[in-house]
């Protein structure tokens, strides 16, 4: 089997060498054990895109918009207007240069992920998203070593803008006539006419991935897209309903996102 180390999705990349070859090495053990290699969505984040993104989530004046939490920085209050979280600026691990989110089966309490925990320890990575409930987050802690320039990081970085998890990219999809709008770790069941219109109207037109069973190409692409997305597979079930995350139910007009499965279950730990 050829080592091939951790890959990149959607414009992720790792600038410090140190980050980047430990990931390889983690994993190809995993690889060289029976596991699927690990492929990142979200490496190194710029500290000007952690900027935007802080600004476009947090205000400190929020007026009569709703208000999901608050964090400080610089001295100040700053209260969370959007429902996705965000860490202050120059205190992300993604702009420390040291973590990865990654896609399944690594995103999710997997028989492979709770692998690469044990066999992280060798690599100096652990799954710091545990500590606030994102499985998906993986951090290494040890030497940066060598941060290179962003035109050349690992041959992969991107020529264009780079897309953070936190940035909106909303399409509709449909699959053996399920219609679903989906975006970074999110996807609602669009269940009626009405619905479908007012999503193409926002996002535009829907992509057929075409018709079949789980087995069939369009079950596939699926999957596949949910796995780009950074969806569990198990949100979905065998007719296409989309697990609730605050009852745990399947539902023809569901919604799941990571958000949502956050405060469906509280946890006292800080992101």
């Amino acid at each position: 089997m050829t080592d091939l180390g951790i890959s990149f999705a959607g414009g992720a990349y790792n600038r410090a060498s140190g980050t980047r070859s430990a990931f390889d090495g983690l994993s190809n053990d995993l690889e060289r054990e029976g596991h699927p290699p690990m492929v990142s969505i979200s490496g190194d984040r710029e500290p000007e895109d952690q900027e935007r993104i802080w600004y476009e989530r947090m205000t400190l004046s929020p007026g009569n918009r709703k208000v999901y939490g608050y964090r400080y920085w610089q001295g100040q209050k700053w209260y969370q207007i959007h429902p996705d979280t965000v860490a202050p600026p120059r205190t992300s691990n993604h702009e420390a240069r040291r973590s990865n989110d990654l896609k399944w089966p690594y995103n999710s309490d997997t028989p492979a992920a709770r692998r690469a925990k044990e066999l992280g320890k060798r690599h100096n990575i652990t799954r710091e998203g545990e500590n606030f409930r994102e499985l998906w987050h993986w951090t290494h802690w040890g030497p940066l070593g060598h941060i290179e320039a962003l035109a050349s990081a690992g041959g992969s970085a991107p020529t264009t803008a780079i897309p953070h998890e936190e940035d909106e990219d909303m399409r509709i999809i449909v699959v053996n006539n399920n219609y679903y709008a989906i975006a970074k770790q999110f996807l609602s069941h669009l269940n009626d006419k009405t619905q479908v219109a007012e999503a193409e109207a926002l996002y535009g037109p829907a992509r057929q991935l075409g018709n079949g069973n789980a087995a069939s190409k369009a079950g596939k692409a699926l999957i596949a897209n949910l796995d780009l997305h950074g969806i569990p597979r198990d949100v979905l079930d065998g007719v296409g309903r989309v697990k609730n995350p605050e009852s745990g139910k399947f539902e023809a007009n569901g919604t799941w996102s990571r958000e949502r499965e956050l405060l469906a279950r509280p946890t006292t730990a800080k992101s």
